[in-house]
């Protein structure tokens, strides 16, 4: 009769080692992919948020320019400056544009 050798039992305890050595790295492994990507989306939606607040604050922003620059305000801050308004308006023609000048001590030569 022949008898197969008898597997020390040091080297069954080995591959049981390993084996949960494995599993556990793939468990911490996994988990950590996981709180990764899950901390990558976080990031996303808070420059997605930031994104809109700083477009809500380019509108607001835009929305003053455009009325600091209408012809009420500026009236506004002429008055409030003492400017006059001028009493006569001539226009010259300067290549292919024309320009408004006050005619006060401007002398045309042609």
């Amino acid at each position: 009769m022949h008898y197969l050798p008898r597997k020390n039992k040091n080297s069954t305890y080995k591959w049981q080692i390993i084996v949960l050595v494995l599993i556990f790295s793939t468990v911490v492994s996994y988990v950590w992919q996981i709180n990764h990507q899950a901390q990558y989306s976080f990031n996303i939606r808070e420059l997605e948020n930031k994104k809109q607040e700083l477009e809500k604050e380019i509108k607001d922003i835009t929305w003053e320019i455009s009325s600091a620059r209408s012809l009420a305000s500026v009236t506004d801050r002429a008055l409030e400056l003492n400017l006059t308004q001028p009493e006569e308006i001539s226009f010259l023609e300067v290549g292919l544009s024309t320009v408004a000048v006050v005619e006060d001590n401007l002398t045309v030569s042609p």
